[in-house]
């Protein structure tokens, strides 16, 4: 979704909700993927933005899912993003 008028990462996860759909990936899957997508730019806000070791951003992370093996999975996206700009 980058480069376009909208939302970049808004418009990714519904161009990723599209083609994971014609492709018949599973529901979870495309879910997931979805979720990252959109997703992806939390965690260099946070970590950048924010102090990081405040409760207030872990209990805001932890309200928008980032916990567990959606944190590694995100942590994953995020540093390839970094790496790609």
């Amino acid at each position: 979704g980058k480069g376009l008028e909208e939302d970049h990462s808004t418009k990714g996860a519904a161009l990723a909700k599209d083609f994971l759909s014609q492709n018949k990936i599973p529901k979870e899957i495309s879910r997931e993927v979805q979720w990252l997508v959109e997703n992806h730019l939390l965690l260099s806000t946070f970590a950048f933005r924010h102090n990081h070791q405040s409760s207030q951003v872990l209990a805001e992370l932890k309200k928008r899912g980032v916990e567990g093996a959606a944190l590694k999975r995100l942590l994953i996206v995020t540093v390839i993003d970094i790496m790609a700009t």
